[in-house]
């Protein structure tokens, strides 16, 4: 432009710049030679730089509460218990300046992803997490974990140990909550699958009782969204309650359902379709008695009934071979055939043999006589 080979509306055009733009930088550049193409912002800082003081004031507070948070999670804390409002970039820009973050494994995409069910309540994932949730120098325990497949909402509860009661306990207390899935997704585990292909596991009784559909997954893979959730949980919640100062797992059972409802608010999705897929409680089932372990027992001949290390004495008169021993997550034992219950009374020892006693043979002595020819 300057040496008249182009016009300044070709070079704007070429540029994509206005005409306006064009004649300024012609003038800078003839007043200050090239550095008049240089932007006058350029080397200055910004009005809206954040202060040493204040950076400094704000990797203090990381370094006492939050060390070993990660960005996103440490800039919610710092505004919400801090009211220290910044940008996550910000803040994982000057982590990595001091070195405070560690780096992390990139995870190997997996080669298909199975999409989302459409509706609320149409497929619940469900696991148990081994990990010590109140910190590194505590005893471990165990989180049932549900995640709604639809909209990523979940539930929980801890326990000492995963097996049948946890299990029933927990999916009880979903129940109540949100009523009754379509369909529950889980893995291999003695407790929710049995080892024979005949049979079926406590977990699989109750929810064939239910009419609900149990999907057992083939690998940790195919159930990644509980998976997932697990991971998130087992940083985010575990330094929330390190944060609260919770130090038992009746604590953190109080805790949890506040847990939820945050979580929730920050990661649930919006499902493909409105309908809720989960089926009401009706007003006659009695879920104590729907969520219990049942066994098939025999009736011994003084009629009793052994279970779990227990007599029991039916009262009723039956006159089957067999009845049902139900066992409640209570505790309670009830003894039924055919759905309807027994009369029966718990004996506090082993009941005495009957000794056999024969009865004594009442036989006619025969004469003999001898024939005449006898000697």
């Amino acid at each position: 432009v300057i040496e008249n080979d182009i016009t300044q509306e070709e070079a704007a055009k070429t540029l994509e710049l206005s005409s306006r733009q064009i004649r300024r930088i012609v003038k800078e550049v003839r007043e200050k030679g090239d550095i008049g193409v240089m932007h006058k912002s350029l080397g200055r800082e910004s009005n809206n730089k954040i202060s040493d003081v204040d950076k400094n004031h704000t990797l203090d507070i990381y370094c006492q509460k939050y060390n070993g948070y990660g960005p996103t999670f440490a800039n919610e804390k710092l505004l919400e218990i801090d009211k220290i409002k910044i940008s996550v970039t910000t803040l994982w820009k000057w982590l990595t300046e001091k070195g405070l973050l560690k780096k992390r494994k990139k995870q190997r995409v997996h080669r298909k992803c199975r999409e989302r069910k459409e509706h609320f309540g149409q497929m619940l994932q469900i696991d148990g997490s081994h990990h010590r949730w109140l910190g590194k120098d505590r005893r471990k325990f165990v989180l049932m974990g549900f995640i709604d497949d639809a909209t990523n909402k979940i539930y929980g509860h801890f326990y000492d140990y995963e097996g049948t009661i946890p299990i029933l306990d927990s999916f009880k207390k979903y129940v109540e909550l949100n009523g009754l899935p379509y369909s529950v997704y889980v893995d291999r585990h003695s407790t929710y699958k049995a080892f024979s292909e005949r049979s079926l596991s406590e977990f699989e009784k109750v929810m064939e009782s239910l009419g609900i559909i149990v999907i057992h997954a083939r690998s940790p893979e195919a159930k990644g969204r509980v998976e997932r959730l697990f991971e998130t949980l087992q940083d985010r919640l575990v330094k929330e309650m390190q944060l609260k100062g919770i130090t038992t797992m009746e604590e953190a059972n109080e805790y949890l359902p506040e847990y939820i409802i945050k979580h929730n608010a920050r990661f649930s999705v919006t499902a493909k379709k409105e309908k809720d897929f989960h089926a009401n409680v009706l007003p006659d089932m009695n879920l104590e008695r729907l969520f219990c372990m049942k066994a098939e027992k025999r009736i011994l001949k003084d009629n009793t009934v052994y279970y779990n290390k227990t007599y029991y004495q039916i009262k009723s008169k039956i006159t089957c071979s067999t009845v049902t021993v139900e066992k409640t997550l209570k505790n309670e034992i009830y003894i039924t055939k055919g759905g309807q219950d027994l009369h029966f009374e718990k004996l506090l020892t082993k009941p005495e043999k009957t000794r056999y006693i024969p009865k004594p043979r009442l036989t006619v002595r025969r004469t003999i006589t001898p024939s005449i020819d006898h000697p």
